[in-house]
């Protein structure tokens, strides 16, 4: 498969920060486009954008932000 797209809402990743790091592991070399797809659901959303660019970039993925989950949706629509 080409693409893979994991999805994460910053209000997830605060809660249980490890999660999107072992999913990110688990999909090393595995597809020449991968996407991090993720809900700005906080009010302080720069910490976490932070960080998250931070690994996404180390790890070849595409970070594409989102406020609304229907936004979300539009852009999987877009890249299936």
């Amino acid at each position: 498969s080409y693409t893979c797209a994991l999805y994460l809402s910053f209000r997830y990743h605060l809660l249980n920060p490890e999660y999107i790091y072992q999913r990110i592991s688990e999909l090393k070399g595995r597809y020449k486009l991968r996407i991090l797809l993720c809900l700005v659901d906080v009010t302080d959303p720069v910490p976490v954008l932070l960080s998250l660019t931070s690994l996404c970039s180390s790890n070849g993925f595409t970070l594409l932000l989102s406020w609304t989950k229907e936004e979300a949706a539009r852009y999987l629509e877009t890249y299936k």
